[in-house]
């Protein structure tokens, strides 16, 4: 399990582009700031998969590259 630290946490916060953490089964456990630019709150994308924000025709497809 993922366990971010406060050097994590404060990294992710300065960032000023979209970053995600995810896991090996490619599943957001944290992300930067930026990120919400997207129109999600931290807990509606935390242990979600990370192909939720693609569009459904491209859901699926990912797999190879996580």
């Amino acid at each position: 399990m993922f366990e971010e630290s406060r050097e994590d946490s404060s990294l992710l916060s300065c960032l000023p582009d979209m970053v995600f953490v995810l896991d090996e089964g490619g599943h957001i456990l944290s992300f930067s700031p930026a990120c919400k630019m997207l129109g999600y709150e931290t807990d509606e994308l935390v242990g979600e998969p990370f192909d939720v924000l693609l569009p459904i025709e491209e859901r699926g497809t990912i797999e190879h590259v996580l």
